[in-house]
């Protein structure tokens, strides 16, 4: 791979990584917020937090979660050697958070487009089984989440700056030849 290619598949990594922290930060917040403040009690889902009702919580989550599904498969693809090397060496990998990571993420998207779904079908006892499993998995998947996020926080910024810093220079090459 020439250094131009890996600078550009480093920015897009660090652009999919960076959009990825902000899609989850809104799909576990508004997560949450349904699951404690509004968990299927149906008199409750009037009641506003932060300005909004429950409908409007719900379309945030997903959104963002649609948003985050899209993101994490193409997050997932720019990794997909770390998982190939699992399947092919049979062996379970040193990074075995990011492993159960991903597993439970399989179950919250199977389980969240099953609920959706169900409720687009009227089928309003599955839709409860679905949406009782992926909470109870939210939250784990929140915290592994949020520790996943923190673990790498220091290298996406990293590779911000960098990416800023050669912006800048190129801008600035750029205006030279211009003169």
């Amino acid at each position: 791979m020439e250094r131009t290619e890996k600078k550009r598949s480093i920015s897009n990594i660090t652009e999919i990584d960076l959009a990825l922290a902000i899609s989850g930060f809104y799909f576990i917040l508004s997560g949450l917020l349904i699951q404690f403040k509004y968990h299927m009690h149906d008199r409750f889902h009037q009641t506003l937090l932060l300005g909004m009702d429950y409908t409007k919580w719900n379309a945030i989550h997903i959104i963002a979660s649609l948003l985050g599904l899209l993101l994490i498969c193409i997050h997932v693809y720019h990794h997909r050697k770390w998982y190939f090397r699992i399947f092919k060496n049979k062996k379970l990998p040193k990074q075995k958070p990011t492993l159960i990571i991903s597993i439970i993420f399989v179950i919250m998207a199977i389980t969240g487009l099953l609920a959706l779904t169900a409720k687009y079908l009227n089928l309003n006892d599955m839709r409860f089984m679905f949406i009782e499993i992926h909470d109870k998995f939210g939250i784990l998947l929140s915290v592994l989440l949020t520790g996943h996020f923190l673990r790498r926080s220091k290298v996406l910024w990293k590779n911000i700056f960098k990416k800023n810093k050669l912006q800048k220079n190129s801008n600035l090459n750029t205006n030279l030849l211009n003169l």
